[in-house]
């Protein structure tokens, strides 16, 4: 099985999602790839707190999640009124040329 480089994670604002995201961030971490996770917000400041609220709750999660986050996180602000991947490409195809696997976490 070839490498995989970068992912995009949907569904990592939910309970399991923040948890997949934690995993994916590890593995992507140790090969140098990417983790691309879509979140609302008002600017992609705001989208990527939202990310780390899961995390804030331990002090020592989020120490870990914003150092392997450094350099191989992307966070995706997409607008809640508009569909997920109509927004994504008004975000300057953040997706181009790049070998995605595509992983949604199961609803529960």
């Amino acid at each position: 099985m070839d490498t995989i480089n970068t992912v995009l994670l949907t569904g990592s604002m939910g309970f399991l999602g923040r948890f997949q995201a934690l995993a994916w961030l590890e593995c992507l971490a140790a090969t140098g790839g990417r983790l691309i996770l879509i979140a609302r917000g008002a600017n992609t400041e705001q989208a990527r707190l939202r990310v780390e609220e899961g995390p804030q709750r331990d002090a020592a999660l989020l120490a870990h999640f914003r150092k392997l986050a450094d350099g191989h996180l992307e966070v995706v602000r997409v607008i809640s009124a508009c569909p997920i991947w109509a927004s994504m490409w008004r975000t300057g195809r953040a997706l181009q040329e790049a070998s995605i696997s595509l992983f949604t976490p199961p609803r529960m």
